[in-house]
């Protein structure tokens, strides 16, 4: 299940959100989805994944800490 917002990844053309407790990205227009990590012991904070600027980022909260992992996008 889908548990947080999506955001956009600045070339349109991936979602990033939380998906069955882990960060995952979506093809916007095949629906395509790629699971950027594994499962944690605590689930990513709900409130948001962020890409950076570039799109070679995405950033989340869990457990309290901010998270990072590469998109290779």
């Amino acid at each position: 299940d889908i548990q947080s917002a999506f955001n956009w990844h600045p070339s349109g053309e991936w979602l990033g959100f939380v998906l069955d407790n882990r960060i995952a990205c979506a093809h916007a227009q095949s629906g395509e989805v790629e699971y950027l990590t594994e499962n944690h012991a605590n689930p990513p904070s709900a409130d948001a994944v962020v890409f950076s600027p570039d799109g070679q980022w995405l950033a989340w909260m869990e457990g309290g800490q901010l998270w990072i992992t590469e998109t290779d996008r």
